[in-house]
């Protein structure tokens, strides 16, 4: 677990220095870390692997705050660049996240994998999903109901956050569109960065096309 520890620590390190603070209709949360575990609260329901717990037992997440409605989300937001966004569920709100995967009308879905639990979206719809089942917490991305696999560690995909937000901020200054889309160079480097950190090819186009296609 010393790997998954230094990924948090830099995780939340580097969205304390990129992720944008100011918007006029949303208040931003963030992630404060603990050194030392704290408690939070899970839904029962919840598949939890050992990874997740070591996460959110270091990570608390401050939800987003709309303003105009005073109304506090269930969620962060992590921006990605040029209105990309991850939104990240704190503990005691990923119950929410699985309306709609394992749980239909409140209900556990019996078709379900009751080892996938959700823990965030990219876009406020399209789930990523963690495999509590296998080792390290393989994440899965999905548009709609077609699920792949986007990198083989809950480690890694902290890791590819990190390095997604240090290229969009440092060296693209949150301006990643070219005529409507991602621009050539961006994706380049993009692709460049993450295959430092994974060798698998498919998982790299995954990522890229689930984030930014």
């Amino acid at each position: 677990m010393e790997m998954l520890e230094k990924s948090i620590q830099n995780f939340v390190r580097t969205i304390s220095i990129y992720n944008p603070k100011e918007s006029v209709v949303i208040k931003r949360g963030g992630i404060e870390y603990h050194p030392n575990p704290i408690k939070f609260n899970v839904d029962k329901k919840i598949s939890f692997s050992p990874e997740l717990e070591l996460f959110y037992g270091h990570c608390e997440i401050i939800c987003d705050f709309r303003i105009h409605d005073k109304y506090t989300l269930k969620s962060m937001g992590i921006h990605l660049g040029n209105g990309a966004m991850f939104e990240l569920f704190a503990a005691e709100n990923l119950i929410y996240a699985q309306h709609g995967f394992s749980m239909i009308n409140e209900k556990n879905n019996p078709n379900w994998n009751s080892g996938l639990t959700v823990i965030g979206t990219i876009n406020e719809h399209d789930a990523l999903i963690v495999d509590t089942s296998k080792k390290d917490s393989p994440i899965i991305g999905t548009f709609g109901r077609d699920f792949f696999p986007i990198i083989d560690s809950f480690s890694g995909l902290l890791d590819c956050f990190s390095l997604l937000m240090e290229l969009v901020y440092a060296r693209f200054d949150g301006d990643i569109i070219e005529d409507d889309a991602p621009s050539e160079m961006f994706i380049e480097s993009l692709r460049t960065i993450l295959k430092k950190s994974n060798p698998n090819d498919i998982q790299v186009e995954n990522l890229i096309n689930y984030l930014y296609g």
